[in-house]
């Protein structure tokens, strides 16, 4: 009944934005200035709040393997079932490997934290593994395979990736200064983090409710992929295999109960939606990523309420 409740709370926003798309009451594309203030101010001042509080544990050398374990073998296993099962291009099975690993944090993954455990420092290190170590290879080896690789080498490309990641993304950065000022034991004044703890409580309804937008305004594109059974096969990765494969290694890591239910709730999230950007910038099955970003979406609210049961 618990997890019921949970799971329905965690509803009700993406439902009402979805609904609000159907009836028009929002226009397509004014998601994207609660989007911007999602990223640029809510999300980061949630994240620094909760690594300017958390316990530098989170960083545990088995949490942190565990999720980059598991990941491996989700990616590999993707890559073998489209490159080898479905005969598709090598480069197509690099893109569906980002698709089935990379989280979507801040409209899913980091409400469902805060809605969980209280706090989204859990996240924190799962999600810098992600951005630095898992999308940088990815990437890398894209453009190996693209053809078109980066004039300047690819040392210099791990350098732009690993900067980007930190320096030009306010989530990331803003993390990392709240566990820079915990490690250093900097006492911020109690107006002030009162003020960010305002901005920060919206965050989580204000989220799900521009993903619920987005996927509504999306809807038309589902049919498509419905024609294409490849894409329950994605689904069943991500949304099953990913998970399953990071609860059997956290429990052979011996996690603690958190650190399980941390690990499987972040691989049970959603495709993030920057994979539609990469898709893009490599010609490589951009439309099917885009539905699967909607039909994932859609998807794990159901598959993450399963999770919390089961676990």
């Amino acid at each position: 009944m618990i997890v019921l409740i949970k799971t329905f709370n965690f509803f009700v926003p993406f439902l009402l934005g979805f609904c609000a798309s159907l009836v028009k009451l929002f226009r397509k594309g004014d998601e994207q200035v609660l989007v911007k203030f999602v990223f640029y101010i809510g999300l980061p001042a949630t994240l620094f709040l909760s690594c300017y509080k958390a316990n530098w544990a989170i960083f545990g050398t088995n949490y942190l393997m565990s999720y980059l374990i598991s990941g491996i073998f989700t990616f590999l296993l993707s890559l073998i079932v489209n490159s080898l099962i479905l005969r598709d291009k090598v480069i197509n099975g690099t893109m569906l490997g980002l698709v089935t690993t990379q989280v979507g944090v801040g409209l899913f993954t980091v409400p469902l934290f805060n809605l969980i455990f209280k706090s989204a420092a859990m996240a924190m290190p799962l999600m810098v593994c992600q951005s630095i170590i898992f999308l940088t290879f990815s990437i890398i080896l894209l453009e190996l395979q693209s053809g078109k690789p980066d004039k300047k080498g690819i040392f210099n490309l791990i350098v732009k990736r690993f900067m980007r990641s930190i320096f030009y993304n306010p989530v990331i950065l803003f993390a990392i200064l709240g566990l820079c000022l915990n490690l250093l034991k900097f006492k911020l004044p109690i107006y002030l983090l009162g003020g960010i703890e305002f901005i920060s409580q919206p965050l989580s309804a204000l989220a799900l409710f521009c993903l619920g937008l987005s996927s509504g305004f999306n809807l038309r594109i589902l049919g498509a992929g419905f024609k294409d059974w490849r894409l329950f096969c994605q689904l069943l990765i991500k949304l099953f295999i990913f998970p399953a494969i990071a609860y059997l290694i956290g429990k052979w890591m011996s996690l603690t109960l958190i650190q399980l239910e941390s690990l499987v709730l972040f691989a049970a999230s959603p495709t993030a939606a920057h994979t539609y950007a990469i898709s893009k910038r490599y010609g490589e099955k951009s439309e099917f990523t885009s539905i699967a970003i909607v039909v994932s979406t859609i998807a794990s609210y159901f598959t993450v309420a399963l999770w919390i049961y089961l676990i």
